[in-house]
């Protein structure tokens, strides 16, 4: 539940009042995240998630190794987040994607190819295709991966808003407060430097009276307010609070 301050973002024509988030939303306390790796080598899967854990993605990991697992994972539970292998022995991911492109339980998941060095052809598709973002297996780091979601959830977050679906806004609304109540501090350090810088893009469009980006503001403000909270809620607990980005005046 919302507490009942306000802070107000105040634009050319459009005052925008954003409820920041009480303790009770903070880290623990939402639903976990799931993440689905199709990927047949079991040692390139375990080493994905393996970087995701340590780049501070508190996920609830599934795994597919093959055509049947991945759309019997499909059809269990709505995912998050995606990864996709492109070298697959019963597919390419390319034709994966389209494949779950095509679900609709799937269609506000965050998609990101995995894909070999030197294959600009086939980034190139994939983020043509739907994919948010593109990790290459053999520079595989905890940076690359923290770098990756935080660029995936700022188009997200962006096309949300260019769009002008209320249905598509309020969904990701909905994953990126769920994602920012889980992530662990390491990762919350990337998450509010993406949303802060895309909080100054909107409030730049603000001020020429586009009240799209007001919500866009709104959002990710709303999102920080999360990340805040979790980092109070961490150092209470005696554990390392990251730096904090500058609070709006």
């Amino acid at each position: 539940m919302m507490g009942t301050d306000r802070s107000e973002l105040v634009g050319s024509e459009t005052e925008v009042s954003v409820p920041v988030p009480t303790a009770g939303m903070g880290p623990g306390t939402a639903m976990p995240l799931r993440a689905l790796v199709i990927e047949d080598e079991e040692s390139d899967r375990f080493r994905l998630i393996t970087m995701c854990r340590r780049a501070g993605l508190n996920l609830e990991f599934h795994e597919a190794a093959d055509a049947a697992e991945m759309r019997e994972e499909i059809a269990a539970a709505k995912f998050d987040l995606i990864f996709i292998d492109y070298h697959l022995g019963f597919s390419n991911g390319l034709e994966v994607l389209e494949e779950i492109m095509a679900s609709r339980s799937q269609a506000d998941a965050i998609l990101i190819m995995v894909t070999s060095a030197n294959q600009h052809d086939v980034i190139i598709a994939s983020m043509k295709s739907g994919c948010s973002d593109y990790l290459i297996k053999e520079e595989l780091t905890v940076d690359s991966i923290q770098k990756s979601i935080a660029t995936a959830f700022e188009k997200r977050l962006i096309q949300s808003a260019l769009q002008k679906e209320q249905e598509r806004l309020d969904g990701t609304r909905q994953a990126v407060t769920r994602f920012t109540s889980v992530i662990a501090p390491e990762m919350q350090r990337v998450m509010a430097a993406m949303l802060w810088r895309v909080r100054t893009m909107a409030n730049d469009g603000a001020r020429e009276g586009l009240r799209r980006n007001h919500e866009l503001e709104a959002l990710c403000f709303e999102a920080l307010g999360l990340v805040h909270t979790g980092r109070t809620e961490l150092s209470g607990r005696g554990l390392p609070d990251p730096e904090a980005p500058p609070r709006p005046s």
